[in-house]
C-alpha cells in the first residue's frame, strides 16, 4: 500500500511538472517596441533642440555683444578722427576712410559673409550723429560745429556701410565673380576717391572750407583775385572790389616800420556794405598778401563804440573814448590800443605770423549776430577805457566814483567782462596827463568789478 501510494505521488509530481512546462508563451507586440523606440528619438530630439536653442543663444548674445563692441569703437573713431582734424591736423580725417578699409577686409577674412562689420559702422555713424545733433540743440555757441559733426558722422556711416559690404562681396565671392563685376569694384573705389578729388580741384577754398573746416592758402594770379577769394574765405560772403591804389604808410604800421608800401581799396559785397581793404606784400612772386578789413568794424564796432562812449560820458561827465582790445591779432578786429598786451604782441609780430594769421581767419561764424553786444560778449575784448576831464585838485575818492559808475554802466548794459579792462582817467588841463588808472581782470562771473589802482 505504501508503495502504490509513492508511486500516486510520483505521477503527481511528474503530471504537475509536464503543466507547468505547457505553460503558454506571452509574445509582446512590436507596435510596443515602435513606441519606446518612438519615444526615446523624441525625447533625444527634445534634447537635441534645447542644445541647439542653447548654443543659438549663446552664440546671439556673443554676436550681440561683438556688435556693440563694434558701434562703440565706430564712434569713437569717427568722432575721433572728425575731433582731430578740426583742431588738430585736418589730414587726420583719413583715419576713417583707412580705418573702414582695414576693418572691411580684416572680418570678411575672418568671418565671411557673417561678417557684420558694414551694419556696424552704419550704426556707429547714425548712434554719434544723433549725439551730436542733440549737443547742437543745447549748445548755440558751437553749434555750427556740432553740425559739422553730425553731418560728417552720418556720411562716414553711409559710406562705411556701402563700402564695407562691396569689400566683404568681393572677397567671399571672388571665385564667382566675372569680368565686369571686378569692372565695378574697381569703378567704385576710383569714384570714390576721384568725385572728392575733382571736386577739390575745381574748388579748393571752399571743399577745404566744408570738408576740413579749415582755409586752404588761396591761389590767385592777381592782386585783386587774391584779395576777393580772402575776403570769401574769411567771411563766406562774396565780395566785388575796385583797381585800389599803392600809398606808403606812415609811423606805426603792422610791422613796427616807420613806412610801409600797402595797397588801399574799396569792396563791397552782394548786400551793398563797402569796406576799406588794406593790402601789403608778402611774396609777390607767388602772389600772397597780408590783407587787412575794416569788416568787422563797419558791421558791429563802430556803432557799438559809439553808443557806449555817449553812455559813459554822462557817467564820468568827461569826454570818454572806448577801444576795444581783441584777444588775438588786433590788426585784423578790434583796436590795437594802447594798453601792455599791445606792446607785448608787437615784439611777436612778423610778417610771417600775419600772413599766417590773414591765410587763416574765419569770422563767418560771427555774422550770425543780429546786435553789437552780443559779438562783443562773443569775440572777448578787453576794454580800454579813456576819461578826459578837469580833474586837477579833486579827491581820489572822486576819481573811485567815476571808476565805480563805469563799471555799474558796463554791467548794466549786459557786456560781458570776458578779457579784462583797463579805465584811464587824463586831466585835461595837463595836457592830458594820467591822474588815476585801474584794471581789472575776467572773472568766473563776467563781471566789471574789483578794479586795481595802478601806481
Amino acid at each position: 500500500m505504501q508503495n502504490e501510494n509513492n508511486y500516486g505521488q510520483e505521477d503527481n509530481l511528474e503530471m504537475n511538472k509536464e503543466k507547468e512546462e505547457v505553460k503558454p508563451i506571452i509574445e509582446i507586440p512590436q507596435a510596443y517596441y515602435d513606441k519606446l523606440k518612438q519615444e526615446q528619438l523624441e525625447k533625444e530630439r527634445i534634447e537635441k533642440e534645447k542644445e541647439e536653442q542653447i548654443k543659438r543663444e549663446k552664440e546671439l548674445k556673443n554676436n550681440n555683444s561683438s556688435l556693440l563692441g563694434k558701434i562703440l569703437l565706430n564712434m569713437v573713431v569717427i568722432f575721433g578722427s572728425l575731433y582731430g582734424a578740426v583742431n588738430k591736423n585736418p589730414y587726420l580725417l583719413a583715419i576713417i576712410p583707412a580705418y573702414i578699409l582695414i576693418l572691411s577686409i580684416f572680418f570678411a577674412v575672418k568671418k565671411n559673409k557673417k561678417s557684420d562689420f558694414a551694419i556696424s559702422i552704419l550704426l556707429g555713424g547714425i548712434l554719434l550723429a544723433i549725439l551730436c545733433f542733440l549737443v547742437c540743440l543745447v549748445n548755440e555757441d558751437t553749434a555750427d560745429l556740432w553740425m559739422y559733426f553730425t553731418v560728417a558722422s552720418i556720411a562716414s556711416g553711409f559710406i562705411g556701410l556701402i563700402t564695407a559690404n562691396v569689400l566683404t562681396w568681393f572677397i567671399t565671392e571672388r571665385k564667382n565673380i566675372k569680368a565686369l563685376q571686378t569692372m565695378g569694384f574697381f569703378l567704385y573705389f576710383v569714384l570714390l576717391v576721384g568725385i572728392p578729388y575733382a571736386v577739390y580741384k575745381k574748388f579748393p577754398e571752399e571743399f577745404t572750407k566744408i570738408v576740413f573746416r579749415s582755409q586752404s592758402e588761396v591761389k590767385a594770379e592777381t592782386q585783386q583775385e587774391f584779395i576777393e577769394k580772402t575776403l570769401k574765405n574769411r567771411y563766406g560772403e562774396k565780395f566785388t572790389c575796385n583797381e585800389g591804389k599803392n600809398a606808403f604808410l606812415e609811423g606805426s604800421t603792422i610791422y613796427g616800420n616807420n613806412k610801409q608800401l600797402i595797397n588801399l581799396r574799396t569792396c563791397t559785397n552782394e548786400q551793398g556794405t563797402e569796406i576799406n581793404v588794406q593790402t601789403t606784400e608778402y611774396d609777390k612772386a607767388k602772389v600772397l598778401y597780408v590783407v587787412t578789413d575794416d569788416y568787422m568794424e563797419i558791421r558791429y564796432l563802430k556803432t557799438f563804440k559809439e553808443t557806449l562812449e555817449r553812455n559813459l560820458k554822462t557817467q564820468a561827465r568827461a569826454n570818454v573814448s572806448v577801444r576795444l582790445y581783441p584777444e588775438t591779432q588786433c590788426n585784423f578786429v578790434g583796436d590795437c590800443a594802447d594798453c601792455e598786451a599791445y606792446y607785448a604782441y608787437r615784439k611777436e609780430l612778423d610778417s610771417q605770423k600775419l600772413y599766417e594769421y590773414s591765410s587763416k581767419l574765419n569770422l563767418e561764424n560771427y555774422l550770425k549776430y543780429t546786435n553789437a553786444t552780443d559779438f562783443v560778449n562773443e569775440y572777448q575784448f578787453k576794454y580800454i577805457i579813456n576819461v578826459i576831464g578837469s580833474f586837477g585838485g579833486i579827491m581820489s575818492t572822486e576819481y573811485d566814483e567815476i571808476v565805480d559808475n563805469i563799471l555799474a554802466s558796463l554791467n548794466d548794459a549786459g557786456l560781458k567782462n570776458t578779457y579784462g579792462y583797463e579805465i584811464t582817467l587824463k586831466n585835461s588841463n595837463e595836457l592830458n596827463k594820467i591822474v588815476y588808472k585801474v584794471t581789472g581782470d575776467t572773472n568766473e562771473e563776467k563781471k566789471f568789478k574789483d578794479p586795481i589802482m595802478v601806481e
